[in-house]
């Protein structure tokens, strides 16, 4: 077994090429900041047995120069006041073992990251992976967004969104299931609760109690350009309850691309804008019996999408005045 300790008071700054770092029992870094030219990789855990942290210690700014990072790790432990800048590059996080990750207040058995170290990671894009779970609670990220471009969750298992969050811009792609349980918001929201398209234990996007799934809201999202895509295709798309699917940007796109079915009410809105709902082939939107509410500029019912309240009413308002 290694491991590997790096300590080095005055930091270290590169000058050109790529940095690569691995052990399998862990990766310490203490003493002054670290600046790297290049595409920067780390793997702390290169025997994948959950052994192997990361350990970036204290008062740390650990940058890129705009460069990418790619780490590997069982977990990633951001010291007290210590940074990760990736500017306008891709930060990939890989949790090692299968372990899951926990983002925000969620910890999961692997690598988490808290709402404190995250506070402190900039980057363009941030990329989560892992062979198990994600569980991610109570992420706000407007109108101040760490992550100025994407955020991307890729779960071998499932995407649990415990509580209220809002990100810049997400894809959630779970091969196992997205849980839902409170207010998700973003930019654009990409949503696919069947990545594999293989069947598994659940393959659905779970959507539970009355809840709003908001494409755009105020501050950093002003202005900017919306979609919400949703697609689970062998398990496909539940709620328990009433749901709300609206888009608040001026040009929006939203796509249901699988069956769709509420307990509740189901309102779609594209309220700023003209925007467009597309029901994919074969997908079908229902209700049990309870109304179905649309403000859209324009519905694509592509061949055999529908649309089906039961004894109830659905109901299509245009949101362009122009008719």
């Amino acid at each position: 077994a290694t491991s590997l300790t790096i300590q080095n008071e005055n930091g270290i700054n590169g000058t050109a090429g790529t940095l690569t770092l691995n052990a399998d029992t862990g990766i310490t870094i203490t003493g002054g900041n670290i600046t790297t030219v290049g595409q920067t990789t780390i793997n702390s855990d290169t025997t994948a047995d959950g052994n192997g942290d990361l350990d970036i210690g204290a008062e740390i700014d650990f940058s890129t120069s705009g460069n990418g990072l790619n780490i590997t790790a069982n977990d990633l432990i951001l010291g007290t006041n210590s940074t990760i800048t990736v500017t306008n590059a891709d930060l990939v996080i890989n949790e090692s073992h299968g372990g899951g990750i926990g983002f925000g207040n969620a910890t999961l058995g692997g690598l988490n990251i808290s709402l404190s170290e995250f506070s402190r990671i900039t980057s363009g894009n941030l990329d989560l992976n892992t062979n198990g779970d994600i569980a991610t609670d109570s992420i706000d990220e407007d109108p101040n967004p760490r992550i100025t471009n994407v955020t991307t969750l890729d779960a071998g298992g499932n995407i649990s969104f415990i509580t209220t969050n809002t990100f810049n811009n997400l894809i959630a792609e779970a091969d196992d299931g997205i849980f839902i349980f409170e207010a998700l918001t973003g930019a654009n929201l990409s949503l696919d609760g069947d990545a594999d398209n293989a069947a598994d234990t659940n393959d659905a996007i779970t959507i539970t109690g009355n809840q709003t799934l908001l494409s755009g809201n105020t501050g950093a999202f002003v202005g900017t350009t919306g979609s919400l895509t949703l697609a689970a295709t062998t398990g496909n798309i539940t709620t328990d309850g009433n749901l709300d699917l609206t888009i608040s940007q001026d040009t929006a796109t939203m796509t249901i691309n699988d069956s769709l079915a509420a307990n509740g009410e189901i309102v779609i809105n594209t309220l700023l804008s003209s925007g467009n709902l597309v029901v994919a082939d074969g997908a079908i939107v229902s209700t049990a019996n309870r109304t179905i509410n649309i403000n859209v500029g324009d519905i694509d019912l592509s061949n055999t999408g529908a649309l089906n309240a039961g004894t109830d009413n659905i109901e299509i308002f245009h949101s362009n005045s122009a008719g």
